[in-house]
């Protein structure tokens, strides 16, 4: 049973190949916080703390060749931390100070929900599909009530959570809830981006870097399809039971 305790020693490889962004975040956070104590807002507030969490996604990263019950929660800080990151950047861009923490809890809450069962790999296709119920009614009850006052931005946050929600169900049917996952952080990045580019006033070139850098790292997303076996090969991750042929197979 020595051979199989659950803890990382001292003997586990690190992905070495992450050490660079680790340091480049590093000194990245370390430059936000600086700027933070000098001029305090809540738009940079929520900034420092998205990259704190995309730095524990790095962190989580290093440790890549962790297995067991370890492995699984460096897994799930890695996943849901990255996923915080992108709610915290988009909320600092969207809605007004009275609103951000409301809209930052009816995102994140189903988001993590949702993220965490597939990587745990629930096989529960009514537990997902009623994640994402509530991933789409929050939102919802959230902004009807500024329909009529922000028409083009009530309506905008309905179609795309509807939309995420249909293809994240599909996945869910398919028995790959794990895609559901990338499909959601991409379109947080992608409402991110658009939502940085309508706050912004003028045309800039950091503007334009930011748009492009939350579009880049949406249209990129790969969130766990895959898993990583003991060997150190590549499997594609289906959760049994959620799928359609799951369920035609048992029959």
């Amino acid at each position: 049973m020595r051979n199989h305790v659950i803890l990382c020693s001292a003997k586990t490889p690190m992905n070495f190949v992450i050490l660079p962004n680790l340091i480049a975040l590093a000194v990245l956070v370390s430059v936000f916080w600086a700027i933070s104590r000098k001029a305090t807002s809540e738009r940079l507030t929520l900034w420092l703390a998205g990259w704190v969490l995309v730095l524990i996604h790095f962190a989580a990263e290093f440790m890549e060749f962790c297995h067991g019950a370890t492995g699984q929660i460096r897994e799930i800080v890695s996943l849901d931390t990255l996923l915080l990151a992108g709610i915290a950047f988009l909320v600092s861009v969207s809605g007004n100070v009275s609103t951000r923490r409301t809209l930052a809890f009816v995102v994140a809450v189903p988001t993590v929900a949702y993220a965490s069962a597939a990587l745990f790999g629930v096989n529960s296709r009514s537990l997902y599909l009623g994640i994402l119920a509530a991933g789409v009614i929050l939102p919802w009850t959230f902004y009807w009530r500024d329909l009529a006052a922000r028409k083009l931005l009530a309506a905008s946050v309905i179609v795309v959570s509807g939309g995420v929600a249909l293809i994240a169900g599909w996945a869910v049917l398919r028995g790959n809830p794990a895609l559901g996952t990338t499909v959601i952080f991409a379109a947080l990045n992608f409402a991110a981006a658009v939502c940085f580019a309508r706050s912004s006033s003028r045309v800039s070139i950091g503007v334009v870097t930011t748009v492009i850098g939350f579009s880049l790292w949406g249209l990129l997303a790969k969130l766990r399809p895959w898993h990583r076996t003991e060997t150190g090969s590549l499997e594609y991750r289906r959760v049994p039971g959620c799928g359609r042929h799951d369920t035609d197979s048992a029959r």
